[in-house]
C-alpha cells in the first residue's frame, strides 16, 4: 500500500478525516508509518472538533433566527451528516441555509449580532466569523439549472415545521430530490467527488425503503433526472456497499479525479458545449474566450448588485470580478487558461460530453 498517496487522494476528496477511522482498525502490522498516521489521527481530530463546533454554532442561529421570525431550511451537509454513523465523517466548509427572502434584513440583524461579516452577492448573503465558521444563505435553492427552478423555487413551502419552530426539514422524497439535483448542477459545472457520490449511497441506505417511488419518479421526470438518479445510485452502491468497485468507465474516472467540488477546466468545457447546443453553431474559440473574459452585463449585475443601479459601474465590476477570481478565490491560472478557448471539437470536449451520456445528464449538454 502506497500510504503516501491515500492520504493525498483522501485530502484531495476532503475524506481524510474518515479514512483515518479504517486506518485506525487495521492489525498494527498493516498500519502506515508513525508519520502518515499522525497525519490521519489530526485529521480525525479536527474533522471531530470542527462537526461538534459547526452544530453548536448553527443551532444557537438556526434557533435566533426563528425566534425573529424567519423561516429557514439547513440542507446539504449539516443535515446529511445525521445519516453517517459518525456525523463528523461528513465533513463541512460551509453551512448552507435557505431562508425566506421577505426576511432579508432580519437575517443579516442575527448574524452581525453573533459577530460574523456579510459578503453580499446578489441574492446570496455569505456569512464568515474568525476564518472558522462559515455560511452560505441562499433566498432560494433554484440555483441548479432552469428545470428545476419551479419545483425548488418555492422549497420552504415543501418543508415541514414543528408546533413551536420555524426551522423546517424536508420530507425524504424532497430531502433526496434536492441532493440529486445539487449534485447534478455541480456534475455540470466541473464535476462531483466521492463524498457527493458516498452522500447518494448513505442517504439511500437510511431512508431508500420508504421512500416514494412513484412520487419521485413524478418529479424526477418533470427535472430530467431519472437517468440520473438511477445511474449515481447504482454507482454509489457499486462503490459502497462492500463488494469489488468497478472503476474501469469514464464517469468512474471523472469523479475520482474531480476533487471535492469539480474543477475549472471541465466546467470551462461544458460551457462551451451547452452554449453550442443552445445557439446550435459552432462555438469560435477566440469569440469564446472574449465572452468568457468580459462577462455579460446580466451576469455581472447578479454578483455585483450596485452594476444594476449605476451602469457605469459595469466594467469596474468586471475588474473586480477578475481581481476576486485571480488574488482571493485564485481559481484562475496559467494552468486551465488554455482551456478558456478550447474548441468543442476538441478530445478533451468530446470525452466530456461522453461522461454526462454516461451519467444521464446529455438532455443539459
Amino acid at each position: 500500500m502506497d500510504w503516501a498517496s491515500l492520504l493525498s487522494l483522501s485530502e484531495f476528496h476532503s475524506l481524510a478525516g474518515m479514512v483515518s477511522y479504517s486506518v485506525s482498525q487495521l492489525p498494527a502490522e498493516y498500519q502506515p508509518c508513525e508519520e502518515i498516521n499522525n497525519i490521519f489521527r489530526q485529521h480525525q481530530a479536527l474533522s471531530l472538533v470542527s462537526e461538534s463546533n459547526i452544530t453548536f454554532e448553527t443551532e444557537r442561529l438556526l434557533k435566533s433566527l426563528s425566534d425573529k421570525g424567519v423561516r429557514v431550511l439547513p440542507v446539504k451537509g449539516y443535515v446529511l451528516k445525521n445519516d453517517y454513523r459518525i456525523p463528523a465523517m461528513r465533513t463541512m466548509t460551509d453551512v448552507d441555509i435557505i431562508y425566506d427572502a421577505n426576511n432579508k434584513q432580519q437575517v443579516i440583524d442575527v448574524f452581525t449580532d453573533f459577530g460574523y461579516t456579510l459578503d453580499e452577492t446578489g441574492s446570496e448573503l455569505d456569512f464568515t466569523k474568525d476564518n472558522l465558521h462559515h455560511y452560505e444563505l441562499h433566498a432560494s435553492s433554484a440555483d441548479a439549472y432552469d428545470t428545476s427552478h419551479t419545483y425548488f423555487s418555492d422549497i420552504l413551502s415543501r418543508a415541514v415545521y414543528s408546533s413551536d419552530s420555524l426551522v423546517g426539514c424536508l420530507r425524504d422524497e424532497d430531502a433526496y430530490l434536492y441532493l440529486l439535483s445539487h449534485l447534478s448542477k455541480h456534475m455540470l459545472s466541473g464535476g462531483a467527488g466521492v463524498r457527493m457520490i458516498m452522500d447518494v449511497f448513505v442517504f439511500y441506505e437510511a431512508h431508500g425503503k420508504t421512500l416514494d417511488r412513484a412520487y419521485l419518479s413524478t418529479e424526477l421526470s418533470k427535472l430530467k433526472l431519472i437517468d440520473f438518479e438511477d445511474k449515481i445510485r447504482c454507482l454509489s452502491y457499486n462503490w459502497f456497499s462492500g463488494g469489488i468497485p468497478n472503476t474501469d468507465s469514464l464517469l468512474a474516472d471523472f469523479i475520482l479525479c474531480a476533487c471535492t467540488f469539480g474543477i475549472s477546466r471541465d466546467s470551462l468545457l461544458q460551457s462551451a458545449l451547452k452554449a453550442e447546443k443552445s445557439t446550435g453553431k459552432k462555438q469560435n474559440p477566440a469569440k469564446a474566450f472574449f465572452r468568457r473574459l468580459f462577462p455579460s452585463y446580466g451576469f455581472i449585475s447578479d454578483l455585483y448588485p450596485i452594476s444594476r443601479k449605476h451602469k457605469l459601474f459595469y466594467p469596474f465590476c468586471i475588474v473586480a470580478h477578475w481581481c476576486n477570481r485571480i488574488f482571493r478565490r485564485r481559481n484562475i491560472n496559467t494552468k486551465n487558461l488554455k482551456y478558456y478557448m478550447t474548441s468543442t471539437d476538441s478530445a478533451q470536449a468530446q470525452r466530456i460530453s461522453l461522461i454526462m451520456e454516461q451519467a444521464g445528464l446529455s438532455p443539459f449538454i
